[in-house]
């Protein structure tokens, strides 16, 4: 297996917020060939022209990857669980041999129904997309849903736990112990 990997994700401060991947990535012997990002200004305000130049780094990042990815090197799609599937699916249709690492799938994958147009493109996508959940009835429901064999999808539990410095550094405990989860990904689905 190849240890290159090309890192897709959603914001180009990434690096800075998460140099401990790089770290870690390197100490293992990884070379991170090159960091693809979605959307370069991901705190600005939105608009037509956000919208097409998000657009425009998709097409750029499936291109050079098509153009630059070899068959067992690592896509790996952090925190960016769309273009994961954008990836997947261009990469079922013209490169076959190319495969994604979604860490963090984060949707809520039960409410497509089978069938569906919506529905046919993510399964195909799937297909080309080895993912990571943070609970084992998160991985049923994606296997459930896209009727993938149960390899395509992993649970990870939570990186902080092996990180007591850090998650001291961060917790607040002025809640009187309740935590806060927020975000698109609606992941308390019940």
């Amino acid at each position: 297996y190849s240890k290159r990997i090309f890192l897709v994700n959603a914001y180009s401060s990434f690096r800075h917020y998460n140099e401990y991947l790089y770290d870690k990535l390197s100490s293992e012997g990884f070379e991170i060939k090159k960091t693809l990002y979605v959307n370069p200004d991901f705190f600005s305000n939105g608009g037509k022209c956000s919208k097409i130049r998000h657009w425009f780094l998709e097409i750029k990042n499936v291109i050079y990857l098509m153009l630059h990815a070899h068959r067992h090197d690592i896509i790996l799609c952090w925190d960016s669980h769309g273009e994961a599937r954008i990836l997947g699916l261009v990469f079922f249709l013209f490169a076959k041999n190319l495969k994604v690492i979604s860490y963090n799938c984060s949707m809520d994958p039960r409410k497509w129904k089978k069938g569906t147009l919506k529905w046919r493109l993510n399964r195909q996508a799937f297909k080309n997309i080895i993912g990571t959940v943070s609970s084992e009835p998160q991985r049923q429901a994606y296997i459930d849903t896209f009727d993938l064999p149960e390899w395509h999808f992993h649970v990870l539990q939570d990186s902080l736990k092996d990180h007591p410095a850090r998650l001291k550094s961060i917790v607040d405990n002025s809640d009187h112990g309740y935590i806060f989860s927020g975000g698109g990904a609606g992941r308390d689905w019940n």
